[in-house]
């Protein structure tokens, strides 16, 4: 169920158009039904704020039956006498208020919630956020915002071995700014520091901090469409995860993700939006040359040996596409793809390259009724597993093929109220397999609407 009561204003375009530009890729990670949002997704806060003089609340509730709610392969036994087979009830309230100081706008957000599972209980946690900050505009093309937010909540993520109790705690802040006119040349940047801490001991080796840093160029030219230039770096350091180096020495690890992008962006009408961008990706272990310690194997007397090893580097091309469709009034479809780097947050290695896929269509039957379709697919190869394996995954990854089909019905006779229900099955094949799962869900959400402006 979802109600929202409150007052809206129109969102200023630049202050939206800054956000979108100086955010993560086009296309997130296909998920699993429920999954959170990734650590380092666009947007300085996790929940939208409103513009203007006004507030919006919107309670809501969302149940998800799950075959495999722990993500755990055939012939596995749950730990802690987990139940396979689950239905995840999660009622959650977002709020934002917005509050102009002259032509300078002031905002806060939060959210309140909490997951509640049938079977396994021990996995109920409260979820809930904090932030807020400024959005800032100097003259009549240049705007910016500062702004952060705290967020925890059960980490629900499609890649975790098995889903066991582990509150998720991500501190974000930075700020963003864009000078930019409907046509002509244009710039803006990002710098943008995230905290993430995992609150179960066997999961503290994943916690990170992330420095993101972005500038860009962006040429728009009228009936051509809006052209962009951009670098990023993002230093990542996984703060409890120390190395041995090769003069006896400690450093903590760590991994320098950069890229250079190429970017368009145009729309044909109000049928047909592109948006494309070739990439070029670089990613370098800090640092790149440790001392690893094995146990000695019999009949040699027991002990260890030390190793040297030279992580592994990538560079390569990637690529962003987001391609919409609306041929009627009706039907409309989306494709989208995506070849990224970026820092691996729950498997134990220091970063991933991910491929993904994903394609969606959607049909208005009469005034009340959509219904729609759609499939994901998302490859994910992890590089320089952690020194010490995961406690409770048995040891390092190397990759995942997670792929994803749904279907989708929506009731909404009237602007009050409606109903939703999407079915989906999804698979997870990894290597080594014992990570392998698939499962069927059931999601059904109920929302009720009140409230007052565009």
């Amino acid at each position: 169920m979802r109600i929202d009561f409150g007052k809206r204003t129109e969102a200023g375009a630049a202050v939206v158009m800054a956000l979108a530009l100086a955010g993560s890729p086009a296309l997130a990670a296909p998920s699993t039904a429920g999954d959170d949002r990734g650590f380092a997704d666009s947007g300085l806060t996790g929940v939208s704020p409103v513009t203007g003089r006004g507030f919006k609340i919107t309670p809501s509730l969302r149940t998800v039956y799950d075959t495999n709610a722990l993500r755990i392969g055939d012939g596995f036994t749950p730990t802690n006498g987990g139940q396979r087979e689950d239905l995840r009830i999660s009622p959650l309230i977002n709020a934002s208020l917005g509050m102009p100081i002259g032509r300078q706008q002031a905002f806060v957000v939060g959210s309140l919630g909490r997951d509640f599972y049938i079977n396994n209980t021990q996995l109920n946690r409260n979820r809930y956020s904090l932030g807020g900050g400024l959005n800032l505009r100097a003259g009549t093309r240049c705007t910016a915002t500062v702004a952060g937010d705290f967020d925890s909540r059960q980490a629900i993520v499609s890649e975790v071995a098995e889903l066991i109790p582990n509150v998720q705690e991500t501190l974000s802040y930075g700020a963003t700014a864009l000078c930019q006119s409907a046509v002509g040349l244009g710039f803006g940047g990002t710098v943008r520091r995230i905290e993430l801490r995992n609150g179960t001991p066997q999961r503290e080796q994943l916690d990170l901090n992330t420095m993101l840093y972005s500038g860009q160029l962006n040429y728009a030219v009228a009936n051509l469409g809006r052209f962009s230039l951009s670098g990023n770096l993002s230093k990542v350091s996984y703060i409890n995860r120390p190395v041995l180096l090769l003069d006896g020495g400690i450093d903590t690890d760590g991994v320098d993700i950069l890229s250079g992008r190429f970017g368009y962006q145009r729309e044909f009408g109000s049928r047909l939006s592109v948006q494309l961008s070739l990439s070029y990706l670089q990613s370098k272990p800090q640092p790149r040359t440790i001392v690893q310690l094995f146990p000695t194997v019999p009949p040699a007397l027991p002990g260890l040996v030390a190793t040297t090893t030279d992580r592994e580097t990538f560079s390569g091309l990637g690529y962003e596409a987001s391609i919409s469709y609306r041929p009627s009034p009706r039907l409309s479809a989306t494709f989208q793809a995506l070849r990224n780097v970026q820092a691996s947050a729950n498997v134990g290695a220091q970063y991933q390259l991910q491929t993904s896929f994903g394609a969606d269509v959607s049909y208005q039957l009469g005034r009340a009724i959509n219904v729609g379709t759609g499939v994901t697919f998302d490859d994910r190869q992890y590089f320089n597993s952690a020194t010490r394996p995961v406690a409770g995954a048995g040891g390092g990854r190397i990759s995942d093929e997670i792929s994803r089909v749904y279907g989708s019905i929506g009731y909404a006779p009237v602007k009050l109220y409606g109903l939703s229900l999407e079915l989906a099955y999804q698979k997870r094949k990894s290597d080594p397999v014992e990570f392998s799962f698939d499962s069927f869900t059931a999601s059904l959400s109920l929302r009720v609407n009140f409230g007052r402006g565009q």
